[in-house]
Parts: C-alpha cells; sequence; structure tokens
C-alpha cells in the first residue's frame, strides 16, 4: 500500500531511522547527481534535517565526510529544517547550523508557518532560505490581487534579507500571482511530480539546455 511521505517520516523519527537514513540518503545523492551538479553548478540538492539531528549533533561531520572531495560543491547544499517535533535545544541547534555554514552550506525552513516551523526561529537560526507552505499557496484564486496572510509571510521573508521559496504551486494563477509579488522559485505539480532519478536527469538536462547560436544572415547576392 502506498504510505504517506508524513506518516513514513514521522515513524523514522519515533524509530530512530532517520539519521541513518539521512545519511543513506546523502550518499544516494552523492553517486546520483554529481554528474549534473559537476555541468550544472547552479543546480541545489536539497536533504530534510529532523530535530533529532540537532540531539545527535553528528551531522556536520557526516555531511563532510560524505561530500568531501565530490564533484557536488558544499555549496550547492541547502539543508531544510523539518520541524515535526519541537527544537527545544536552540544551542545545539545553533552549533550544527553555524558548522554546515561553516562548509558553505545553506539552510531553510521547510513549511514556514505551520505545525513547529515556529517563524522565531528564523533570525536566531540564522535561515538563509524560507519555504512557504501549499496552504498558503491555496489561498490564491483567480482574481484576486490580495492574500494578506500571504503577502505578509512574503514581507517578512523579505525584510529577514532570506530567499523565498513557494511550495506546492499547481496551476497558472498561483504562478502568475507569486512572480508579480517577486517570489521568482517556485516548487510543485505545475513544473513536475517528485521524479525517479533518470526521469529527474532528464528534466534537469532539457531544463538547462544552451540557448541554440542565432542563424546568421544570408549573405546578399
Amino acid at each position: 500500500e502506498v504510505v504517506s511521505s508524513g506518516a513514513f517520516i514521522e515513524s523514522a523519527e519515533l524509530t530512530g531511522f532517520d539519521i541513518p537514513m539521512t545519511v543513506i540518503l546523502m550518499q544516494q545523492a552523492r553517486d546520483d547527481l554529481s554528474d549534473l551538479c559537476r555541468d550544472m553548478p547552479d543546480l541545489k540538492v536539497s536533504i530534510n534535517l529532523f530535530e533529532g539531528h540537532f540531539r545527535d549533533g553528528n551531522v556536520v561531520d557526516d555531511v563532510h565526510t560524505i561530500f568531501s572531495g565530490s564533484t557536488i560543491s558544499f555549496r550547492q547544499l541547502v539543508f531544510e529544517l523539518t520541524e515535526r517535533q519541537p527544537m527545544d535545544r536552540m544551542a545545539a541547534a545553533q552549533s550544527v547550523i553555524a558548522g554546515l555554514h561553516a562548509l558553505g552550506c545553506r539552510i531553510a525552513m521547510d513549511d514556514a508557518g505551520t505545525g513547529h516551523s515556529n517563524l522565531a526561529y528564523l533570525q536566531p537560526l540564522g535561515v538563509d532560505v524560507v519555504k512557504i507552505d501549499r496552504i498558503f499557496v491555496d489561498m490564491i484564486k483567480p482574481g484576486l490581487t490580495q492574500v494578506p496572510v500571504l503577502d505578509g509571510l512574503l514581507s517578512m521573508a523579505r525584510d529577514l534579507g532570506t530567499e523565498i521559496v513557494a511550495e506546492g504551486v499547481e496551476n497558472e494563477e498561483q504562478a502568475v500571482y507569486l512572480r508579480s509579488h517577486g517570489v521568482m522559485l517556485a516548487q510543485g505539480y505545475l513544473f513536475a511530480p517528485p521524479l525517479k532519478g533518470a526521469a529527474f536527469r532528464e528534466l534537469a538536462l532539457a531544463l538547462n539546455k544552451p540557448p541554440a547560436p542565432a542563424a546568421l544572415p544570408k549573405a546578399a547576392a
């Protein structure tokens, strides 16, 4: 049967498998995406972290060991904070994030504005990217020129100097509204569903083809 990602991740956290699972995921990302990241230096690889990573404290060493010497540079790595559990050990979290920043990685707040993704964490944790949750994107309806809650989140993120990514964009109206409000990065089914490695590679290569050279005018007779 199909198990929802929320249920799967919650089970991984409760059983302690979230940390070794993340190590395996990073190794797989390194092996599967090395060529793409070498050829596309602006490509980003996002990996979720959980509250347990900040109690464990070994994630910085794991990242260094796995990606050091690979063709995926540390600046291409974005670690997303997924707070299904409240982040009680703020000092430990700040230490881990400082270590990741020292390597050159960036930090994103996933599902901002929901659950335990406390917006008060953004500044003290040094978050670089705010990912606006799809529940706010879903507030965009045809004909609307203002969505106060969403607009407020976007304004706050800009005031903090963070990059903004909109999640769950499923139709053109949402994309147009977000772009008109300065959001240039988004993910969702409008662009692509979740893809297996080979299909993702094909899409990435297609989207990043250099433009064909313009045809030269024929010489006059």
